[in-house]
C-alpha cells in the first residue's frame, strides 16, 4: 500500500515492524529484518522523512512508529499538494507546446483522436486546463455509447470555472438525465435546454474546443480538437446563438413532495411548482417529471391544477404565457 506515497515494501515492512514493537534500536532492527545495514539505513531515513517515523533521543538511537492514522492522512494530504502542484505546471507546459506547434505548423491547429477512451481521456484533460469558462452542447453520440455523469465538472465548478450546458431536450425524457443535471445545476453550473440542436460541441476559454467528427452514428469514437484559431472562434459564436435560443433550466430548488415549508403566500409559486412548471417548458414529459419527482402521473396531474390555479389560467399554453409572465420561469 505504501507504494501509493512513494515507499516500498521495505519501507513499509519496518513501519509493520515499528508498529508492533513500538520501539527498537538500529541494531535491534538489523536482527529482526536480514536487509543490508545501508539498504536499512535509507528505508529509515524515507520514513522519517515521510513522518512515518521518529528518533528518539539517548544512545543508542531507538526509533518508534507515528501514529498510522494522523501519519499517513498527513503523508495523503501531502501527496495531494504535489500532485495539484504537478497539475498547475502541465497547464503552462501545454500552453507552450501547443503555442509552438501553432507556431512551426498550421495543421496542428486541428487534431485528430480516435478512440472511445481516448476521447474521454481528452474530454477530461481539456476540462482540468480550463481557467475561466466551459460551454457545452449535450447531445447525442457519445462516446462509447452511453452518456457518463461529468465528475469533472463538479471539480472545475468547485475551484471557480463557470459553466454553461445546453441540453437536447429528448436527453430530458431519459431515465437518471434530469438528476444529473439538477446536480450540475446545484453545484453553480447554468443550464439551458433546446430542440434536436445540431452540433455537439464543449468549448473552454474560448481557446480550445472538442467536437465529434460524424454525428449521424449511435456513438462516436473519433473527434477533433481545434485550438486557438478563428475555427474556435466560430464555434463560440455557434454557442452563443445557440444558447440564446434555449430554455432555462437553471435556478431550480430540489425539494421533495409535502416538504416543509412548501406552501409559499396564496398565488405565489412554491419551489417545487415552479421547478415543474421550469421541467415542462424545457418540454419534459409528464410521465419523465414524475419519475425524476418519485411521484405519480396523477400526482404531477394535481400538481397542475393547482399550479394553473394561481396563475388563473384554463389551458396550459395559457398557463405557461401567465408564468412567464409572472416570472415564474
Amino acid at each position: 500500500m505504501f507504494e501509493a506515497a512513494g515507499l516500498g515494501a521495505l519501507e513499509e515492512a519496518v513501519y509493520d515492524l515499528l508498529l508492533d514493537t513500538q520501539v527498537l534500536s538500529f541494531e535491534e532492527l538489523s536482527e529482526a529484518r536480514s536487509e543490508p545495514a545501508d539498504a536499512l539505513t535509507r528505508a529509515l531515513e524515507r520514513l522519517e522523512a515521510s513522518g512515518l517515523v521518529t528518533r528518539n533521543a539517548g544512545t543508542p538511537q531507538r526509533y518508534a512508529p507515528t501514529p498510522p492514522d494522523l501519519a499517513i492522512e498527513a503523508l495523503v494530504l501531502r501527496r495531494h499538494g504535489e500532485l495539484e502542484q504537478l497539475r498547475a505546471h502541465a497547464v503552462g507546459l501545454a500552453r507552450r507546446y501547443w503555442s509552438a506547434a501553432d507556431r512551426t505548423d498550421e495543421s496542428s491547429v486541428v487534431q485528430v483522436v480516435r478512440g472511445a477512451e481516448a476521447v474521454r481521456q481528452h474530454t477530461v484533460q481539456i476540462q482540468r486546463a480550463a481557467r475561466r469558462e466551459v460551454v457545452i452542447v449535450d447531445r447525442p453520440p457519445y462516446a462509447g455509447g452511453v452518456p457518463r455523469f461529468n465528475e469533472e465538472e463538479i471539480v472545475a465548478l468547485d475551484r471557480g470555472v463557470t459553466y454553461r450546458c445546453i441540453y437536447d431536450a429528448a436527453r430530458l425524457a431519459e431515465p437518471d438525465t434530469i438528476a444529473d443535471i439538477f446536480r450540475y445545476v446545484e453545484s453553480g453550473e447554468l443550464a439551458r435546454t433546446l430542440t434536436d440542436p445540431p452540433v455537439k460541441l464543449l468549448v473552454a476559454d474560448a481557446e480550445v474546443a472538442i467536437l465529434p467528427l460524424h454525428l449521424n452514428e449511435p456513438s462516436f469514437h473519433d473527434c477533433a480538437i481545434v485550438r486557438g484559431s478563428s475555427v474556435v472562434a466560430a464555434l463560440t459564436t455557434c454557442f452563443e446563438a445557440l444558447w440564446g435560443r434555449s430554455v432555462p433550466l437553471s435556478g431550480t430548488v430540489v425539494v421533495s413532495p409535502g416538504a416543509p415549508g412548501e406552501a409559499d403566500a396564496e398565488g405565489s409559486p412554491s419551489a417545487l411548482e415552479r421547478r415543474i412548471v421550469r421541467m415542462l417548458a424545457a418540454g419534459v414529459k409528464d410521465e419523465a417529471i414524475a419519475r425524476q419527482l418519485e411521484v405519480s402521473s396523477r400526482t404531477i396531474n394535481r400538481y397542475m391544477d393547482r399550479i394553473m390555479g394561481k396563475l388563473g389560467a384554463s389551458t396550459r399554453f395559457q398557463a405557461g404565457l401567465q408564468a412567464a409572465r409572472h416570472g415564474w420561469l
